[in-house]
């Protein structure tokens, strides 16, 4: 039952007043995060390779699944400047548009585990009876190391991008839940939940308006360092032949054609190689960019 404050000679607060010092700090880490010289060029570098997976196959002169026996382990030339594979397809383009997959599955994994992480989190946070089943169903599936699950679960799902996202999205949840149920745990103890409370507001106000809220910096962080997993847990499971088609060029499967080759044609393993490790530095540049400016006490670059 609400409390009416006014009868009692003390001014009903401002609910908007909860929100301001958050609003504060938004802007308080956006701009920390402008003014970090690793964080911007990490974004530079993500949107630099984000647009060419996206544009390139496109503007692209060769196609990608075209074979040109002719052309069969070319070395990088004019017409072809990553050279060509042992179809002699060439290894930019199929580099490129492999790429699109990559970033595509990233994307949705990421989204997935993120909401549904952070729905399990918070129904745990607030739910006592529902925080044990809970809790102890995603420890069960943290008891398992992720790579072999993903690959367990793709034997028995079969080859495409939508068991693969099912799969990885599958790993990566119960991480994201913990962290929303630990951070939500926090500010539930605090006084302007108290105050939320005594104001009769709706249990989807809290949940959102300040439970969610209040836990979105280490959210943010994580989901960042978590594409970065994704991706890399990706490559790896087209490395090994249990991802994505094979019809897809990916970088993983890249990666295992380039090795047979190593010693006469580099070219086939180095290019998606370093793509995938330009790719990966670049996310963890801003995530050490965005870890910097949530923490008020560490130093700013």
């Amino acid at each position: 039952m609400a409390v009416d404050l006014t009868s009692a000679g003390v001014p009903e607060p401002d609910t908007h007043d909860l929100v301001r010092p958050r609003a504060r700090l938004r802007a308080g880490w956006v701009g920390s995060f402008r003014a970090s010289t690793r964080g911007m060029i990490g974004l530079g570098l993500l949107a630099l390779i984000v647009l060419a997976c996206l544009v390139g196959p496109v503007l692209s002169a060769h196609d990608p699944q075209v074979v040109d026996p002719v052309a069969r382990l070319a070395p990088p030339s004019g017409s072809h400047w990553l050279g060509t594979d042992q179809f002699g397809r060439d290894v930019l383009t199929r580099m490129l548009d492999g790429g699109r997959a990559s970033l595509l599955v990233a994307a949705a994994v990421t989204t997935i585990s993120v909401v549904i992480g952070a729905f399990l989190g918070l129904i745990s946070a607030m739910y006592a009876k529902v925080d044990g089943p809970v809790m102890r169903f995603l420890d069960a599936l943290m008891a398992f190391p992720s790579v072999l699950l993903a690959i367990a679960l793709m034997a028995r799902l079969g080859p495409s991008i939508g068991n693969v996202i099912a799969a990885l999205s599958l790993v990566a949840i119960p991480g994201f839940a913990r962290l929303v149920r630990s951070s939500a745990l926090v500010v539930k103890s605090t006084p302007y939940m108290e105050l939320a409370r005594v104001l009769d507001l709706r249990l989807p106000t809290l949940m959102v308006r300040y439970l969610l809220a209040n836990s979105m910096s280490p959210l943010i962080l994580a989901a960042t360092f978590g594409a970065a997993s994704v991706i890399l847990a990706e490559a790896a499971l087209s490395f090994l032949g249990a991802g994505l088609p094979t019809s897809v060029p990916t970088w993983g499967s890249m990666l295992n054609d380039g090795q047979t080759y190593l010693r006469n044609a580099w070219w086939l393993a180095v290019a998606p190689g370093a793509i995938l490790s330009l790719l990966l530095l670049s996310l963890n540049m801003i995530g050490d960019a965005l870890r910097d400016a949530f923490d008020p006490r560490s130093e700013r670059i």
